[in-house]
């Protein structure tokens, strides 16, 4: 004999609540992928945009986030360091202002200048 009232109901419904939060967290982890990819589908060139929109907006918050990514994503990319210098020093953090600057300044010596300006250099 099957009960039926009050207690097999609620028994129901907790079991239906504990599948739909499973469910939820297969969700949750599917859409952090989700996100997590579509990170990785920004170029620099395209992060370095968006932080000049950013900057001639104001958007002083966002500017830093899109620099950090581009950070973590090329962290020796000269144009990423200087513009990463120039955000942090609009938003008032002058030790990291001071890091990235520092860095781009030691790989620009390391590196030597681009091809293009030697070639200049021995045309004029």
């Amino acid at each position: 004999m099957v009960k039926t009232g009050p207690s097999n109901e609620l028994n129901e419904k907790v079991v239906a609540d504990f599948n739909k939060s499973e469910n939820d967290c297969e969700t949750d982890a599917t859409e952090k992928q989700k996100r997590k990819a579509n990170k990785t589908n920004y170029s620099i060139a395209d992060l370095l945009k968006q932080v000049e929109e950013c900057l001639d907006n104001f958007n002083f918050e966002l500017a830093v986030k899109f620099c950090e990514r581009a950070l973590d994503i090329e962290p020796d990319n000269v144009e990423v360091l200087e513009m990463a210098g120039t955000v942090f020093l609009e938003t008032g953090d002058i030790d990291k202002a001071k890091s990235v600057s520092l860095r781009s300044d030691m790989l620009e010596l390391c590196l030597g200048p681009p091809n293009g300006v030697v070639i200049l250099g021995l045309l004029i």
